[in-house]
């Protein structure tokens, strides 16, 4: 795997290098699961070999789901990194430096001249109203998100210094549990989702995320 380019930022540079390193453990990860359950596939996916035009349907889409699989994955690492990043930013530089933060926005406004009272009156014409709709791009089912959400998980667990080499190696033992997991489930609705389903997707939003944030 060819390592990211390396940026003079050094947060950027650590990012990148924490990235690259945790998307190659996942894609040993990976081709562990795949070889496992499917050598034929895991051998032609190594190569980066197209299947030959006589493989069997099956060969084929196990190829596909490999391929989309590790796409997800360097998605989930792009996610982590890039909240690390800011973890890290926080850290050395305090909350107003990050960018698109409300804190950030204020102090901006203050130093482009906007009197404190205007920004106090701005501030409190506010109103926050989370909408939730069947979107139209997002086919995954919740069992899809909920690995992925365990996935991310794991790589927040593998950051912690505080392991012993037998605690790091369970825990990796464990994201590799949970890839295994996301490849025996099927990613995509097969037919028109239910409105109960729909229902399902949305409180899935509401139990991981609006509760921890706005209680």
């Amino acid at each position: 795997m060819a390592s990211l380019p390396r940026s003079a930022d050094p947060a950027a540079a650590s990012a990148a290098e924490y990235a690259t390193r945790t998307a190659a453990l996942l894609f040993d990860l990976l081709l562990d699961v795949v070889r496992a359950r499917q050598p034929e596939a895991e051998a032609l996916w190594r190569s980066g070999e197209p299947p030959p035009s006589d493989a069997r349907p099956e060969l084929t889409s196990q190829l596909l789901q490999a391929q989309g699989m590790w796409f997800q994955l360097l998605s989930i690492v792009e996610q982590n990194a890039a909240m690390r990043r800011r973890r890290q930013l926080e850290t050395e530089r305090g909350l107003g430096s990050l960018r698109g933060t409300l804190l950030h926005t204020v102090r901006a406004a203050a130093e482009a001249g906007t009197p404190p009272d205007r920004i106090r009156a701005l501030l409190a014409q506010l109103r926050v109203r989370p909408v939730l709709t069947a979107h139209p791009t997002e086919a995954k089912r919740v069992t899809v998100l909920e690995r992925h959400r365990r996935i991310y998980r794991r790589l927040v667990d593998l950051e912690s210094h505080r392991w012993t080499p037998r605690e790091r190696r369970a825990v990796t033992d464990a994201l590799r549990n949970e890839i295994e997991l996301l490849w025996l489930t099927g990613e995509l609705h097969l037919k028109r989702p239910t409105v109960e389903q729909e229902v399902h997707w949305a409180l899935h939003f509401f139990n991981e995320t609006l509760f921890e944030s706005v209680p």
